[in-house]
């Protein structure tokens, strides 16, 4: 009896323990199927995340590009106009009031002047930023350089920044006084121009704040907004990879620009890091690395946007723990009370995988909300795919401006795209497209009823088996506005604001043109007694009489009129002989001689001297031939004025 109850025993822990096995073995592998599946959907997630992140990082930055471009035209308009109020005023003359004044007046942040002394050294004279004067520049790099060439050439050949005749802007940057003071980096666009007749350096500083319409704030905000809606992202950062490469190089103290361009991650967490060299060259390689932060183990990830800018993303390692020590002894645990009590253990497993569920369709949750934040960003945004007769099918349609008819939800059926979208834009779209479905990133700009678009094409990763494309992502923007501040901007970097006649940057331009046609003649206009129409009427006044004499020579016929600061103007008109020259003189004297009717009703009569040399056999030299003109004209002002004469 006891010897078979041994038996029965024996075989109930043999059946218990086959059991035993059999459960764990179907329970951990069918766990590990699990995980699996969820890993996919979390790397599907970050594949999405990563790339509509790019789209909206590039986008903000060709904003961001365009602001510092028109930028960088303003600040050349009003350095010309100091360069010239400034042109007789040695170093000595020039006080903090008198730098204060002209900040004022043309809308800067700061104004400052730079001096070089015998030792070729570049210090900081005279600033309306008080904490600046005195340093010296020799350790700004290629700001330095830059300062340098100015001095030498007057023209700055860096590939940095932009650069024209005794003018150059720099790329942005921030304000290491600023950040060495209050530790806050405030970013300032610095251009410099270089007053040759005294010798500076005159800087004039306008913050970022000034020109963008949300500044630094705008990508911080954007990068803050996909942080918060995925939950295991610490931190973003924007680096910039020419800074990073600098910093590895230098491995010293030497002042570089800041790495860790946006975003809230820091320069200094960034360089904790320790990441080497050979990381650089291949930055899609880097996969989850293992960093440790402020002593807890973390994942670094990066995505390259172009050479130069990188989004690093800093994650919790609780994003790819799938099998933990915690979660293998429950599985033995459940496992052998299943062997015991099958019931219960059914009861159990069915909890178990609802549980995983819950969290598969959380995970699912998250990417649709991430959906969701994004598409306040284009217009409009839909995948395409091929299909049957290799019609093209939008599979996903969504966006700002997408009717409530037009959409099509992850859930919804593809419909064929004509049925969305108009002919024209298939037409236009259809090329790029196919170049999408080829495995190429395309853009491209189309235009329908008034509307500017610009349109991006990018290709989902290949299909593992066939290795081919199989479903492209489109997003397309409004970008009239874009365009048209453009036009804008492109047409007054070349006329004067107040007469719409040609301004001083284009007859440079304009200049060699004229050259081509061998010999003309420049006539250098000086109005007679406009400082008391402002004096006696007021500068309303004096700005109409200048509008209403700037038609008057826009009337005349084969010139060429170019105002070039305050009451004076520049004409070109080809030369034959010096009576044909001598005739238009006279015939611009006795136009701007009319009365002229002021809006109060009041008539004032206008003079005006004119000065006249000829290409070439006056000067060869742009800049000489103007001179020329320039001391005929004050020639005609001691004799008189109202008058006219040619250099001799």
């Amino acid at each position: 009896m006891m010897y078979l109850s041994h038996i029965v025993k024996t075989k109930l822990m043999k059946q218990i323990l086959i059991f035993f096995i059999i459960i764990l073995t179907t329970f951990v592998t069918t766990y590990v199927l699990m995980m699996q599946n969820i890993i996919a959907k979390q790397d599907e997630l970050m594949n999405m995340f990563t790339s509509t992140i790019k789209v909206s990082i590039e986008e903000n930055y060709r904003i961001a590009n365009q602001e510092e471009r028109e930028e960088e035209d303003e600040l050349y308009i009003k350095l010309m106009g100091i360069g010239q109020e400034f042109i007789d005023v040695p170093l000595n003359k020039i006080t903090s009031n008198v730098l204060y004044h002209y900040r004022d007046k043309y809308n800067l942040t700061h104004l400052s002047i730079f001096n070089k002394d015998e030792k070729d050294e570049i210090t900081i004279a005279r600033s309306t930023h008080p904490e600046e004067i005195g340093i010296k520049t020799t350790s700004w790099g290629f700001w330095n350089e830059a300062f340098l060439q100015l001095y030498k050439k007057g023209t700055v050949t860096l590939s940095k920044g932009v650069a024209i005749n005794n003018f150059w802007v720099g790329p942005k940057s921030y304000s290491y006084v600023d950040y060495k003071t209050k530790g806050v980096k405030n970013y300032y666009k610095y251009a410099y121009y270089f007053n040759r007749e005294q010798n500076y350096i005159i800087n004039a500083v306008t913050s970022e704040e000034s020109y963008s319409l949300s500044s630094t704030n705008r990508l911080d905000n954007l990068l803050d907004e996909y942080r918060h809606k995925i939950k295991s992202i610490k931190k973003f950062g924007i680096i910039d990879m020419h800074n990073w490469r600098s910093y590895i190089q230098n491995n010293s103290n030497t002042r570089i620009e800041p790495i860790v361009t946006y975003g809230n991650l820091t320069n200094q967490e960034f360089i904790a890091f320790n990441i080497r060299q050979p990381s650089l060259e291949n930055l899609d390689d880097i996969r989850y690395m293992d960093v440790m932060h402020r002593g807890k183990p973390y994942k670094l990830s990066f995505t390259a946007l172009d050479d130069n800018i990188a989004i690093c993303t800093l994650m919790s390692t609780s994003y790819f723990q799938t099998i933990t020590l915690p979660i293998i002894i429950a599985i033995i645990i459940i496992s052998l009370l299943i062997s015991l009590v099958i019931s219960w253990v059914v009861r159990k497993e069915a909890r178990k995988s609802d549980i995983l569920l819950r969290r598969e369709q959380q995970r699912l949750k998250a990417v649709e909300e991430f959906k969701n934040a994004i598409t306040n960003v284009p217009d409009y945004i839909f995948r395409l795919i091929i299909g049957h007769d290799d019609q093209l099918m939008v599979s996903f349609n969504e966006g700002r401006l997408v009717t409530e008819d037009h959409y099509i939800g992850v859930d919804k059926e593809p419909r064929p795209i004509h049925m969305l979208y108009s002919e024209t834009f298939i037409t236009t779209a259809t090329p790029y497209i196919h170049e999408a479905f080829a495995n190429k990133k395309v853009s491209f700009e189309f235009e329908e009823n008034d509307i500017c678009y610009e349109v991006i094409i990018i290709p989902d990763q290949p299909n593992e088996i066939h290795q081919k494309v199989d479903e492209v992502l489109c997003f397309v923007n409004d970008v009239t506005k874009y365009v048209k501040d453009i036009q804008k901007s492109t047409y007054m970097a070349h006329h004067d604001e107040l007469t719409g006649l040609l301004n001083r940057r284009q007859f440079n331009m304009d200049f060699d043109t004229f050259k081509a046609s061998k010999k003309f003649a420049v006539f250098y206009l000086d109005l007679d007694g406009f400082k008391s129409v402002n004096d006696q009427h007021g500068h309303k006044a004096g700005d109409y009489v200048l509008q209403k004499i700037s038609k008057r020579l826009t009337a005349l016929e084969g010139l060429c009129t170019y105002r070039i600061g305050g009451d004076e103007f520049l004409i070109i008109m080809p030369f034959k002989v010096q009576r044909e020259s001598s005739k238009m003189a006279t015939t611009i004297i006795e136009t701007i001689n009319k009365p002229i009717i002021l809006p109060s009703n009041d008539t004032i009569h206008m003079g005006v001297s004119i000065g006249i040399s000829i290409y070439p056999s006056d000067a060869k030299d742009r800049e000489q031939l103007i001179n020329y003109a320039d001391q005929a004209m004050y020639h005609a002002k001691r004799e008189g004025k109202n008058a006219f004469f040619f250099y001799n």
